[in-house]
């Protein structure tokens, strides 16, 4: 059976909205007329009482190559009510027409690269090629990478406010913009596990949910008190940090790093240099001469903000480009931007990225070896799917990662060694199902 195909987006609909099944404390929302009453009403989201958010983590493997181990890198995430959401994403909305202006007139749209609609539109793929081919013509240069540690977690929060208030114009926020501000910042989540676990929610029950989690009684007496025990809410009272995953989250982030973003995209152009942020990755490139100068400010700038660089391995990176005497170039090392690797001459994905499409197809392979089996125990076909598998995993299927992201990429970068760094995988993936029968 194929994939379900995606509906359309009704052109009526508002852009603030955007309907989810997943199970909360509230009913999904199937049409914006069900809350656009609340959406678009400054009167009513000034006195809006927010329901807590629901956290969970989200786990990857990353390779540590000093010590040739994976370790598990959790991801805190928050997701907020299905009206809470909508709610969010209308003030992002709002905020963002205004924040665009911001940075367009003050001359540092191109710095800034994350979590904006781009015409035409961008992915990591041409963030990553702009940057090399800045490199290319701009050589010999330095590009130092860096990575803000614990970024949404560290946001001051009366610095976000300032940044919201500068934006908006205002000496002081109108009721419903406080209101969400402190919806943002002064928020209260319930852990997902625990609140699943109370109400028997499995993963499978999970899958196109449509009623609320509890009733409004079971939520006082079994969320908020706990009945007999103790309650599942739990408060944020830090005075920093907003939720990893709200709809307005993204945002906020980009508008909390304005300053560092003016600071360092002004500086960059004194110095004929690069400043690009994405997120919390940040890329600064220059000449040798001005390298001291560059990092040192924006150890400053992020000092202002109160927020902190990354010391660890593979956190930062200093790249020496230097000009080979047959006039080509040498990034020594070579230079980890955006999920691709840069050598100065050739472009390649980052190793990482390939090793972890290898273990995916390496564990479908053994699934599939496990699923035959059962399949034979049972007096039915014991062959392994090996259409599945090349559809998953190789040229022959369709937006996979050879012939989505791999195929997009060699398509962008003018030189590049993507096509041999993955022409093994053909013969491993043989070589696996040879084993298999």
């Amino acid at each position: 059976m194929g994939k379900r195909r995606r509906r359309e987006r009704p052109p009526e609909w508002p852009d603030w909205f955007e309907p989810k099944r997943y199970p909360h404390f509230d009913q999904p929302i199937r049409v914006p007329k069900q809350v656009r009453w609340l959406v678009e009403s400054p009167g009513e989201c000034a006195t809006r009482a927010f329901l807590p958010f629901i956290r969970f983590e989200k786990t990857a493997r990353k390779f540590k190559k000093a010590e040739v181990q994976f370790v598990k890198k959790p991801r805190d995430l928050k997701y907020a009510s299905h009206t809470d959401s909508q709610i969010l994403r209308h003030y992002a909305n709002l905020l963002n027409v205004l924040y665009e202006k911001v940075i367009a007139d003050e001359g540092i749209a191109a710095s800034v690269l994350a979590y904006r609609r781009m015409d035409p539109p961008k992915c990591n793929i041409h963030f990553a090629n702009d940057a090399f081919e800045w490199i290319e013509k701009n050589a010999p240069c330095v590009a130092l990478t860096f990575d803000v540690k614990d970024f949404y977690e560290s946001f001051d929060h009366r610095l976000l406010k300032a940044q919201w208030k500068a934006v908006l114009g205002v000496t002081e926020l109108p009721k419903d913009h406080y209101n969400v501000f402190k919806a943002i910042t002064r928020y209260s989540w319930v852990e997902r596990d625990a609140l699943f676990k109370k109400f028997g929610i499995t993963k499978k029950k999970q899958k196109n949910w449509g009623q609320p989690i509890c009733t409004p009684e079971q939520f006082r007496t079994l969320v908020r008190h706990g009945g007999a025990g103790t309650g599942l809410i739990q408060s944020k009272t830090d005075g920093k940090g907003v939720p990893q995953g709200s709809p307005i989250s993204a945002l906020l982030s980009n508008l909390y790093m304005l300053p560092v973003d003016r600071r360092m995209t002004a500086l960059a152009h004194e110095r004929a240099g690069l400043y690009l942020r994405y997120s919390d990755d940040i890329l600064l490139v220059c000449k040798h001469e001005h390298q001291k100068e560059m990092s040192d400010a924006l150890e400053e700038s992020m000092k202002q903000a109160k927020l902190e660089l990354h010391d660890g391995l593979g956190k930062r990176s200093v790249c020496n480009v230097t000009t080979n005497p047959d006039g080509t170039l040498r990034s020594h090392p070579p230079l980890q931007y955006l999920g691709f690797s840069f050598d100065g001459q050739s472009v390649r994905i980052r190793s990482q990225t390939v090793a972890k499409f290898l273990r995916r197809m390496r564990k479908a392979v053994r699934r599939e070896k496990f699923l035959a089996s059962c399949r034979a125990g049972a007096g039915d076909d014991p062959r392994v799917r090996r259409k599945l598998l090349y559809s998953r995993f190789t040229h022959l299927g369709t937006k996979n990662f050879i012939t989505g992201y791999a195929a997009d990429a060699r398509a962008v970068f003018k030189r590049n060694a993507i096509r041999a760094q993955l022409k093994h995988h053909w013969r491993e993936l043989h070589a696996l199902l040879t084993v298999v029968e």
